[in-house]
């Protein structure tokens, strides 16, 4: 999700961008979606 935010930039603007992911981040956390436990690869 966070390298789909970052590829907006090109569209948005960086410093958008990266306010969209801090954003999102924030409700992941919020929801307890962050961090997924176990989905790193091997």
């Amino acid at each position: 999700m966070v390298e789909a935010l970052l590829q907006s930039a090109g569209y948005c603007g960086f410093p958008r961008a990266i306010n969209a992911t801090r954003v999102a981040q924030e409700i992941f956390a919020e929801r307890g979606l962050l961090p997924v436990e176990g989905t790193q690869p091997p």
